[in-house]
């Protein structure tokens, strides 16, 4: 049965690259056969880079079989009839299951797949940067437990005396819980979404296979359009999918039901986005399944839609990955997250 999968999308502040961190090409405007679309595109510098990746693929891979004195295509920035049958011959063997638009266009699926190619090295820091990213993700979830527990005990105990101004109304603006008919027994659910999310961040294996809760995208996109995301998971992966060998249909790619993925478009991205993008997805994964009452959605974001954030209910908001995230960003840094 499929279930829906879940993206984190949105513009991050960005900045340069890490020391050592691997460099993906990107292009300003679409390559290809543009014409038909009646947009602006072929720059030669970015035609170049095309052309450039496209003789590193191996034919075997549908890389450039141009016939030339080489074998190659020029590399000359003029996106003629040889370049733009390269662009076919490409996304025809990489993705069998969508009829080739023979345009490379600017973070979609034909430009992620030739730099995953020629740059296996990308997956490899990716995976190591959002590994090391756990560490701190799980530092900030612990504080966030910290005060939902002293929280949860001045609810249940209002006699007791707590200094705990600032951390009732942080619980409180996140999620709404001011408007709750039992905000202890909301409390408790979202202090359980919470402590799934702690243990996902030791990396901790789970299941008959006892795989890590922690993945990259490695399977081909099957379709060769449509943005790449920031990150994405399936969703309630942790909960009901860890261990499971098969795979997720219904994305832009065949992803493994149990793992987090991140992509190429985190590259240049600071530490503290690369962070927030973990907890925010990390929500979606321990939630529940589409259609279940514990299904964690993308209701609304503070920084897109702050006004849509503001009104959801006590529970929409426990039911929202940005609230979550949010939450956890100011339990630790006492600013909200703003790219």
């Amino acid at each position: 049965m499929a279930e829906r999968c879940f993206a984190f999308q949105e513009d991050f502040v960005c900045g340069s690259n890490e020391p050592d961190a691997p460099i993906a090409v990107r292009i300003a405007q679409p390559v290809g056969n543009i014409e038909p679309r009646g947009v602006a595109g072929n720059l030669p510098d970015d035609v170049a880079k095309i052309q450039d990746l496209l003789n590193q693929v191996k034919p075997e891979d549908g890389g450039s079989q141009a016939p030339n004195s080489s074998g190659w295509l020029n590399v000359d920035g003029l996106c003629g009839p040889l370049t733009r049958k390269a662009i076919w011959a490409f996304q025809k063997r990489q993705f069998p299951d969508r009829p080739p638009d023979d345009v490379v266009d600017p973070d979609q699926h034909t430009l992620y797949r030739l730099n995953q190619l020629v740059s296996p090295e990308i997956d490899a820091y990716l995976v190591g940067k959002a590994v090391g990213g756990l560490t701190t993700a799980q530092a900030y979830i612990a504080v966030a437990q910290k005060i939902v527990q002293l929280v949860l005990d001045l609810w249940q105990m209002p006699d007791v005396s707590f200094a705990t101004p600032g951390a009732e109304a942080l619980i409180i603006e996140n999620f709404h819980l001011d408007h709750s008919t039992d905000r202890v027994r909301d409390l408790y659910q979202i202090q359980s979404v919470l402590n799934d999310m702690f243990t996902v961040s030791a990396h901790a294996p789970r299941g008959p296979f006892m795989r890590p809760a922690f993945g990259f995208i490695t399977a081909s996109p099957t379709q060769s359009s449509g943005q790449i995301d920031y990150a994405f998971c399936y969703a309630g992966g942790w909960k009901y999918y860890m261990g499971y060998a098969g795979t997720a249909d219904g994305f832009p790619t065949k992803m493994r039901a149990d793992y987090i993925y991140v992509t190429q478009r985190l590259l240049d991205t600071r530490s503290g986005a690369f962070v927030y993008v973990i907890l925010h997805e990390m929500s979606h994964y321990v939630g529940g399944r589409w259609g279940e009452i514990d299904f964690i959605d993308d209701r609304a974001y503070y920084h897109r839609q702050l006004a849509k954030y503001e009104r959801l209910s006590p529970y929409e908001a426990m039911t929202n990955a940005d609230s979550f995230a949010q939450f956890v960003w100011q339990a630790n840094t006492h600013t909200h997250f703003l790219p």
